[in-house]
């Protein structure tokens, strides 16, 4: 850990270099050559050390991103796109049906769409989640957009009527957003669903789905998928920090 000499070091260093910075218009040819070479070489062991700091930040978060499930839960999961990196990272000008990883994949019908769809990592000390992903979202005149995740094939048989499933999710926005939330169960030829809004106030939101109100027959459930259906885009930036599912027994179940 930096003692405080050292902080007063670097403190004083980013202060002669933005001294120097307003300097540039008055300074002789020779010593703005010799500045820019010096700047080269900070540049270059401070970008070092940013890229070697964002590796062992990431190893950090992914030794740690497992989460504790709370004692009624018993079933939870945060998908693959934010708790492990996919390749390719991001999509520009996503169409359609774009997958973003084996689990998400994105829909809108805007024909002209410029947005672009990523992983990003995370990096602040309060995420738990080691990756997060971001919607960049500039011309579109589509009547809707949506995130499609789907849920683990193994986990759909222990979904039954007697459960609550809860979302849990930190989303951010750069304008205001309405987001729903919608969870799809397909059972046989039919498919039930609850919708529910989702709040982005760059805190952790969550909704519950109370599977009771379903007519499911549980013996023939198949795929289970989870809708974010987002309003507002145009012009918008959106970044879901994180994401997590648990499952818990209905109250007197």
């Amino acid at each position: 850990m930096q003692n405080w000499f050292e902080r007063a070091i670097i403190a004083q260093a980013s202060k002669l270099w933005r001294r120097d910075l307003r300097k540039i218009p008055d300074m002789a040819a020779l010593e703005l050559v010799q500045l820019r070479n010096a700047a080269l070489d900070w540049r270059g062991a401070l970008d070092d050390f940013i890229r070697r700091a964002d590796s062992r930040i990431l190893r950090s978060k992914l030794r740690h991103s497992g989460f504790q499930k709370p004692a009624d839960v018993d079933w939870a999961w945060r998908p693959e796109l934010w708790s492990s990196a996919i390749a390719p990272t991001g999509v520009a000008s996503a169409r359609s049906e774009t997958p973003l990883g084996q689990e998400v994949r994105l829909f809108h019908d805007c024909k002209m769409a410029d947005l672009t769809i990523k992983q990003f990592r995370n990096l602040r000390h309060i995420d738990l989640a080691p990756f997060g992903c971001m919607l960049e979202v500039f011309q579109f005149n589509g009547s809707y957009l949506s995130l499609a995740i789907t849920l683990p094939q193994k986990a759909t048989p222990g979904f039954k009527t007697g459960h609550v499933v809860e979302l849990e999710a930190i989303i951010e926005s750069e304008r205001p957003l309405k987001t729903l939330a919608r969870l799809n169960i397909k059972h046989g030829p039919n498919v039930e669903q609850i919708i529910r809004e989702f709040s982005n106030d760059d805190k952790v939101s969550s909704v519950g789905f109370d599977l009771g109100y379903l007519m499911l027959n549980e013996n023939r459930i198949e795929e289970i998928w989870l809708d974010f259906i987002f309003e507002t885009l145009q012009m918008n930036q959106i970044k879901i920090r994180d994401l997590t599912f648990y499952r818990r027994p209905r109250s007197g179940f």
